[in-house]
């Protein structure tokens, strides 16, 4: 089914990956999305995420 010719247009989730190493020192990831349909900048949706890298 072609949802862009239907007049659906889906949003794509980007997706990070990691070392299991890394993915341990996550302290948040999030999907960015804009306030309205009107203030997208694509149709992906950016992922996000932080890590706690401090080495001391």
């Amino acid at each position: 089914m072609d949802l862009f010719r239907k007049g659906v247009h889906p949003l794509e989730v980007d997706y990070l990956t990691t070392s299991q190493n890394l993915a341990d020192t996550r302290i948040k990831a999030y999907v960015e999305r804009p306030a309205s349909h009107a203030e997208r900048w694509s149709d992906h949706a950016p992922v996000a995420a932080e890590f706690d890298c401090d080495t001391n």
